[in-house]
């Protein structure tokens, strides 16, 4: 009999043992992706709501805040990397590609040596080859630039990550690969 009760005992905790690990399993944290966007609205604190692309995202205490390429601000392009539960999208990481103020970008890559940022095409010639308008920065396209157009035409409006030197004053792409 008491080795009925020991086994029956020993099955029993094992079976709440079980339920304990499923309930762990259950409170997962959430679906992991990232995205870009232009930050809409966000606190004075940089903890809270920001609004990016109409897009509700948690800034909390813990969220990684890297503002290399320029400052976080209205207007600012970032790339956010967190989880969603499903209704409330809260970022692990938000890293600033292009700070809203261009001059202040351009300054920085000029004397930074940094050869990237992000933007959208404001204008661009007939074809592919000449100066590109991205974000009020002028950009020259020649033969050796390789165009990613993997996520959608590089056109007007489309938002891209462009590579390149300058060469004096003048930006030359290496690389344009259009983002979504």
């Amino acid at each position: 009999m008491k080795k009925i009760t020991a086994i029956i005992l020993a099955g029993m905790l094992m079976l709440v043992g079980q339920e304990l690990v499923l309930a762990s399993d259950d409170q997962s944290e959430g679906y992991r992706s990232k995205f870009y966007g232009t930050v809409e609205e966000m606190p004075s604190g940089y903890t809270g709501t920001w609004i990016v692309n109409g897009r509700q995202v948690e800034v909390t205490p813990r969220t990684k805040i890297e503002q290399e390429y320029g400052r976080a601000a209205v207007g600012s392009y970032v790339e956010i990397k967190g989880r969603s539960d499903g209704q409330t999208f809260t970022a692990y990481e938000l890293e600033v590609k292009q700070g809203r103020d261009d001059s202040e970008s351009r300054s920085h890559y000029e004397h930074s040596g940094n050869d990237e940022f992000y933007g959208t095409i404001t204008t661009k010639p007939q074809g592919m080859l000449g100066t590109w308008i991205i974000d009020a920065r002028e950009v020259y396209v020649n033969e050796r630039t390789r165009i990613e157009e993997e996520d959608g035409p590089a056109k007007v409006g489309a938002r891209v990550e462009v590579k390149g030197s300058y060469q004096k004053q003048t930006f030359v792409a290496r690389k344009i690969e259009v983002k979504r």
